[in-house]
């Protein structure tokens, strides 16, 4: 199976698409070849069919990025705030279901589903109760959490990396770009890029969210150089 992005990309480099993009599910063969001869821009990424479930649920780990650069067109500079959260699904992961509720864990997509915020509040965990969710699992040694956030940060620094080259294109001193990393663990520990939002959105559905959008994003001083 493979997900398809209508119009933009689905993995894009920070301040280059718009962040609302259409998402479908589509079995792999014609239907995918079909869809790109219509002459629709799309990007085809590789379903990733072995996610690592919480409670038999999907989820993926939001993270914002501070990306800025030195006055006279200089280095740009990368920061990875310190927390992040979890979005979870709201029913059992099942791989042969088409379903979007079952397989998209963004909030325009769960907020439809009969079960949203029956789990866990706005569908929403902190990266605490994921440490503690793993500590908990036969499967994990110590090493699997810190692992998956050293996994993070290299991904954003190879994309960033990647993309300096369309970033900051008119050379204006003194701005900067917040940007949200939206990733994936499969069921072996290894973590996936699903998508880079340029418009992140800011707005919050559980407690812990909260804390993170309504303090960390704006408490630059907290904020890790990658």
């Amino acid at each position: 199976m493979s997900m398809v992005a209508h119009g933009c990309a689905a993995s894009a480099v920070p301040g280059s698409v718009d962040s609302s993009v259409a998402l479908s599910a589509v079995q792999e063969g014609p239907t995918v070849a079909s869809r790109l001869s219509m002459g629709i821009p799309e990007v085809v990424q590789k379903y990733i069919q072995n996610p690592m479930l919480i409670h038999r649920r999907k989820f993926d780990i939001r993270m914002y990025c501070l990306i800025t650069q030195e006055p006279g067109a200089r280095p740009f500079h990368a920061y990875c705030f310190g927390d992040g959260y979890l979005r979870t699904t709201s029913a059992a992961y099942f791989n042969a279901s088409l379903d979007r509720a079952i397989h998209i864990t963004n909030d325009l997509v769960q907020q439809d589903s009969k079960g949203y915020g029956k789990f866990e509040e706005g569908n929403k965990m902190s990266l605490e109760q994921f440490k503690s969710h793993l500590s908990q699992s036969a499967k994990c040694t110590s090493d699997v959490f810190p692992d998956i956030v050293r996994q993070m940060q290299a991904i954003m620094i190879d994309t960033v990396q990647a993309a300096t080259g369309k970033l900051n294109p008119r050379s204006i001193d003194n701005c900067f770009e917040l940007v949200g990393f939206d990733f994936l663990s499969d069921d072996t520990f290894r973590v996936w890029l699903i998508e880079v939002n340029a418009y992140p959105s800011l707005e919050v559905h559980s407690r812990h969210q909260a804390g993170v959008v309504r303090l960390e994003v704006w408490r630059i001083n907290d904020i890790r150089k990658l």
